[in-house]
């Protein structure tokens, strides 16, 4: 029997990505990783195997907290209110403090996805669940009168997550918050004029 871990998983996972979204995949070093987290190479190869490994795992955890972040702020409103909020709080997130500037996710989708068969599974999936989150807060909008009752819900869900992901684009290339809150507000005011 191994000894047990010494390190949140979760954490550490969180860690690695804000790593990998600020410096990229190639631009982190397993040395970096070690010294940033605290948490030994051996250590890290055992729980990950590599630092491919830890990539995937760490996009998994990204996406599982982006999706269910999502899911609940969907949630709390129905329609336009809960696309907004979507995008609003990928706006918090990129433009804390201090700001992110960019997302493990989109990161990676960049960096590695198309190449690796588990990452690419991954984002995919998350993108997906994204565009059902939208899709679903396109379909209440409709419901209330908010859009054009003839909107192609899911083709639209998909250009909201295009949005979503051009807000981490548009963080990372250096935009102020007031371009980040501006273009979310303009994509779903765009979408309350058809």
């Amino acid at each position: 029997m191994g000894r047990p871990r010494d390190y949140d998983p979760d954490a550490l996972l969180d860690r690695i990505g804000a790593l990998f979204a600020e410096h990229g995949y190639g631009g982190t070093s397993i040395e970096t990783l070690v010294e940033a987290t605290g948490v030994g190479r051996q250590s890290l190869y055992h729980g990950f195997g590599s630092k491919r490994g830890l990539a995937r795992a760490a996009a998994r955890r990204a996406a599982r907290r982006i999706v269910a972040r999502a899911s609940e702020l969907a949630r709390e409103d129905p329609g336009l209110a809960g696309v907004q909020e979507v995008l609003n709080e990928r706006i918090r997130e990129l433009a804390g403090d201090p700001p992110r500037r960019s997302c493990p996710l989109l990161a990676l989708t960049l960096e590695i996805g198309p190449g690796d068969v588990r990452v690419d599974r991954t984002l995919r999936q998350a993108y997906r669940r994204l565009t059902d989150i939208f899709d679903r807060k396109l379909q209440q909008a409709v419901e209330m009168e908010e859009v054009d009752p003839d909107i192609e819900t899911r083709a639209v869900a998909h250009q909201l997550v295009a949005v979503w992901a051009g807000l981490g684009v548009l963080a990372r290339a250096g935009a102020a918050r007031r371009i980040l809150d501006r273009s979310a507000r303009i994509a779903v005011d765009l979408l309350a004029a058809t």
